[in-house]
């Protein structure tokens, strides 16, 4: 949408209302934000979205009737260093709805590995410095550039909450330079590929690609698979369940009994399916794989190939194009637009089962009809 200049401020006696958000295509109002000084401190008067003649009406209101000004709520405990920031501003999020559920949960996730790389930090005492050791300690556990620049947005979100409520002296944080955005690497493997790099591999590694490569799903999926997920009677996955992990839509996966046995004796319901903590994202596992390939020597690919492996396979051998789509959690249109590549192979088995180029054999035509053709 088409960017609009900033309004004017309104003074109304002591209070003071500023415009301090801009428009979106969910609220087309600027929101604004009225306060006065008390005693040399600023104190919230009014906050919301509209046009500026109601929201002049709307304070000139407040201050007709005399209501004492109110200063924000001060946090119960002392907000001192990065951790406590983090707590303190993700619970102010709680409850809204903008942003989104999703947005929140990715904000949760990447707040938790800000709190276990920086979290002990003093406010006052984070710098540059700090964010770059956090930056390549992230990438070398491997995590990618862009994983690491979405923890510092996250960042540097509470940071300017934080800065407005008087926790954080600073209104910006340092720049830290991450490199250039990785090339995507959208190789598909191939099933022997697979086998040789599963053989490379145990424990929680292992079976987190196993079940990718069996189920088709995306990794933040096999991730946040619970016990509670699990029917062990019959071996039904239920995916997609848990917050972060429901872009592909909830679904139930039918396990086969071979990886069914894979996974063990079953735990509390609440527990992962990987024994893992249940916050972890995915960049050990995608480094895990990484390592996995040089040692192989086998062409390097991501998890989300196996989903392109596993696409590849049930659409080709699955005459039931719906259920293939029911099993990824996505439609066959976009299947076939994102994930599905016609290899040399299915093009010669398209070409001979077509019959292209062949003629019919022992079939006596008339000249008179050759010719009229």
């Amino acid at each position: 949408m088409a960017r609009t200049s900033k309004p004017r401020a309104i003074k109304l006696d002591e209070v003071t209302v500023h415009a301090v958000r801009s428009p979106s295509k969910r609220c087309p109002d600027w929101y604004w934000r009225a306060f006065r000084y008390v005693n040399g401190e600023q104190c919230h008067v009014w906050a919301g979205r509209g046009p500026r003649t109601d929201v002049k009406r709307i304070v000139s209101a407040l201050v007709a009737d005399g209501l004492p000004a109110r200063k924000p709520e001060p946090a119960v405990e002392p907000v001192s260093t990065v951790h406590d920031l983090l707590e303190v501003w993700l619970g102010s999020l709680v409850g809204k709805t903008v942003p989104g559920a999703r947005t929140q949960a990715n904000y949760t996730r990447a707040s938790l590995n800000l709190k276990r790389g920086i979290g002990k930090v003093l406010l006052d005492r984070l710098d540059a410095d700090t964010l770059d050791r956090y930056a390549g300690t992230r990438m070398g556990d491997g995590a990618a550039p862009s994983t690491v620049r979405f923890d510092l947005q996250v960042l540097r979100s509470a940071w300017r909450w934080g800065h407005g409520h008087g926790f954080c002296r600073t209104a910006t944080l340092p720049t830290v330079r991450l490199p250039d955005r990785r090339a995507y690497n959208d190789r598909t493997p191939t099933r022997g590929e697979v086998a040789q790099v599963l053989d490379q591999l145990d424990g929680w590694h292992r079976l987190a690609l196993l079940l990718c490569y069996t189920t088709g799903a995306r990794v933040s999926e096999i991730m946040a698979l619970r016990w509670g997920d699990v029917e062990t009677s019959n071996g039904l996955l239920h995916l997609g369940r848990h917050p972060g992990a429901r872009k592909s839509g909830e679904r139930v996966f039918p396990l086969p009994l071979e990886v069914l046995a894979e996974l063990g004796e079953p735990g509390a319901p609440d527990a992962t399916v990987l024994g893992i903590p249940g916050e972890l994202d995915g960049g050990r596992l995608r480094h895990a794989l990484t390592r996995a390939c040089e040692r192989t020597e086998v062409l390097p690919f991501t998890p989300h190939g196996l989903r392109r492996l596993a696409t590849d396979e049930l659409y080709r051998k699955v005459g039931d194009v719906s259920a293939a789509a029911a099993i990824l959690g996505h439609s066959p249109e976009v299947a076939l637009r994102y994930y599905r590549k016609a290899s040399l192979e299915d093009l010669r088995a398209a070409v001979v089962q077509a019959g292209l180029g062949t003629l019919p054999r022992g079939e006596v035509v008339a000249l008179e009809e050759r010719r009229r053709g």
